[in-house]
């Protein structure tokens, strides 16, 4: 897949999750170049400033909201964030963040700015705010297909979770489409059961830039992306 695919692949996949009233936000997919390689991701503008604050923090999801730094909010408000560089027709990098939403919001909200509003207060004062939300504090989930960096204890495809420094082996990299229902099959039993539309979004295969390294002896190994039909 080159640029232009994955991005038509990502702005389809979030039109069918809208029209299934399963987001509450989106943002379309940018391109740009990042050195020899073509980016797809979220707006330019979003993202710098999260990094600043540990992995998994509050801070760090309430700053990714600010930013606009993700592709999709789900109805429960939980995110999920699709990157993916491209060197031609083929994909050689990605990154794919799932963040189960930290906070149980009592009530929809309309404004991405009433949503921040919500989880500053979340922050400040959990009692404060418990006319409005409450914590529901869970890990998020990041995806990473890095084989440049690939080594023996730095597998090609792995997930970072808990810890950012956290590598658990994964068997293959994946497409937006095949992440997202894999997010909505695993997390989502109920949405998932309830809508046969999502079980028949089209799927496309990210192929192994080499041959995949084994999960060194110390490390968990994931297939969550196993046996999907591509």
């Amino acid at each position: 897949m080159n640029a232009r695919q994955v991005a038509t692949m990502i702005g389809s996949t979030c039109q069918d999750l809208r029209s299934l009233d399963l987001t509450s936000f989106d943002n379309s997919p940018c391109e740009r170049r990042e050195g020899p390689l073509q980016r797809v991701s979220w707006p330019v503008a979003g993202g710098a400033a999260a990094r600043a604050f540990p992995f998994g923090s509050l801070d760090q999801y309430l700053s990714l909201l600010q930013e606009g730094a993700f592709t999709c909010l789900l109805f429960d408000y939980s995110i999920v964030q699709a990157s993916y560089d491209c060197d031609g027709n083929n994909v050689v990098a990605h990154s794919l963040l799932y963040w189960p939403s930290p906070v149980a919001v009592r009530d929809p909200v309309e404004d991405l700015g009433d949503l921040c509003a919500a989880v500053a207060l979340c922050i400040e004062s959990p009692s404060k705010a418990s006319p409005l939300c409450e914590l529901s504090l869970r890990s998020p989930m990041r995806f990473d297909f890095d084989p440049d960096r690939a080594d023996d204890d730095h597998p090609e495809v792995h997930l970072h979770t808990q810890f950012d420094d956290t590598r658990i082996h994964v068997d293959r990299p994946m497409s937006f489409t095949t992440f997202v229902k894999m997010v909505f099959g695993t997390f989502y039993r109920e949405t998932w059961n309830s809508c046969p539309d999502l079980a028949r979004l089209h799927e496309q295969r990210v192929p192994l830039m080499r041959d995949e390294r084994a999960p060194v002896n110390h490390s968990l190994c994931l297939s969550w992306s196993a046996g999907r039909d591509e």
